[in-house]
């Protein structure tokens, strides 16, 4: 399953910086908002996904795989 994994060291290294130095406002939101917020929810989107994948059919897949006669501890 594909993984959005951002590279943010540009946008890192612009914050240390200062985003100041971009002069154009609509370019600063917009660069800030996409790192700041919708790599975030595309991150979280996808944990949610692969959370359905997981115990909604890979789990249930594997569990029917494994017969336990007994269980000792």
């Amino acid at each position: 399953m594909p993984r959005t994994l951002p590279n943010t060291s540009v946008y890192e290294n612009l914050k240390s910086r200062g985003l100041e130095i971009l002069t154009n406002e609509t370019l600063r939101q917009n660069i800030t908002s996409l790192y700041s917020f919708s790599y975030h929810n595309l991150i979280d989107f996808e944990k949610q996904d692969d959370n359905i994948f997981q115990y909604g059919l890979f789990i249930p897949e594997v569990t029917k795989a494994f017969h336990l006669t007994s269980l000792t501890v």
